[in-house]
């Protein structure tokens, strides 16, 4: 009994030293290495926008300057606005929509000239007497009224209004008058040095009138045809005196016989110039031709106006020689 004792305790003590080396060798196993943390770095600024496209170079201006056997500047018989449209030209694909907008404009020219009938037909005779005869005082006389009958935009911008010229060929045709209209002040310049005062500014003020009154006799002659082929007095010149209403039906008699176009656009001036303005302006009214439906210029925006603590400095005219 002692023996079997012994052997168990042997046994027992041969498996606890055989299992001793392995409970030794059970370890956990080491935990993993954290990742290393990264530097900071600021963020990055965000990519600038892409720079705009660098603006097409300005047209090269028509040159509508046209000179004599003396190198000086003729005066154009046109207006130089349209003399410079056409020499800059018109896309072959504008060329019908430029069609309508030089006959839109005339007809916002006649419907203007008709609304002012009366100041339009009693300038007209001053105007003509001013351009064929130069002299400061004719000049200057007319040179109010003709801005008061003028309608605005010119040519030029009435076509970018219009989608005919986009910016650039508006601009060019402007610059093209601006260079004619510069040498030709130029020219008068050199010309006027030995003369008097007055007489340079005669000379400078029908220069300006002779510049800008083609467009104007134009249109408002067209008008005035117009109302002589249409006439239908309505009781025109009823409340004229005797005299002035004899001489009123002799002139209409005149301006609605065929004949002569300015034979009769002259007497239906100086008919109409013997009535009331505002009677005038009604016999023109019913004659001009009816606004456009569908409008391709759109109305100019108004010019904004003169700031109160920036008044126009008066304008001081030296006595002649």
């Amino acid at each position: 009994m002692q023996t079997s004792a012994r052997w168990w305790w042997v046994v027992m003590g041969g498996m606890c030293a055989m299992s001793a080396p392995v409970l030794a060798q059970v370890v956990p196993p080491a935990p993993p290495k954290p990742e290393p943390t990264p530097s900071w770095e600021p963020p990055k600024p965000p990519e600038p926008p892409p720079a705009p496209p660098a603006p097409p170079p300005p047209l090269t201006p028509p040159d509508i300057i046209q000179r004599d056997a003396n190198g000086r500047v003729i005066v154009l018989e046109r207006p130089a606005e349209e003399v410079a449209v056409e020499a800059l030209g018109v896309p072959d694909d504008k060329r019908a929509l430029f069609e309508r907008v030089r006959a839109e404009r005339s007809v916002l020219w006649q419907r203007h000239l008709a609304g002012k009938g009366g100041l339009a037909v009693r300038t007209r005779p001053r105007v003509l007497e001013a351009v064929g005869n130069p002299g400061y005082e004719r000049s200057m006389d007319v040179l109010a009224p003709m801005k008061e009958l003028t309608i605005t935009p010119p040519l030029p911008k009435m076509l970018e209004l219009a989608g005919v010229y986009d910016a650039r060929q508006s601009e060019a045709a402007q610059k093209g008058v601006t260079l004619y209209v510069n040498e030709l002040n130029k020219d008068l310049k050199a010309q006027i040095q030995d003369v008097s005062v007055s007489e340079q500014m005669a000379r400078t003020a029908n220069l300006s009138l002779r510049r800008t009154a083609p467009e104007l006799l134009r249109e408002l002659d067209a008008l005035l045809l117009r109302a002589a082929s249409e006439w239908s007095s309505n009781g025109a010149g009823a409340n004229l005196n005797p005299k002035d209403k004899v001489q009123f039906d002799q002139l209409i008699a005149k301006a609605t016989t065929p004949g002569d176009s300015k034979v009769r656009i002259d007497a239906m001036a100086a008919a109409l110039a013997l009535l009331p303005d505002a009677e005038a302006a009604g016999m023109l009214e019913r004659a001009a031709p009816p606004a456009p439906t569908d409008r391709l210029i759109p109305d100019a925006p108004p010019t904004p106006p003169r700031p109160s603590n920036q008044p126009m400095k008066p304008v001081t005219i030296s006595p002649g020689k």
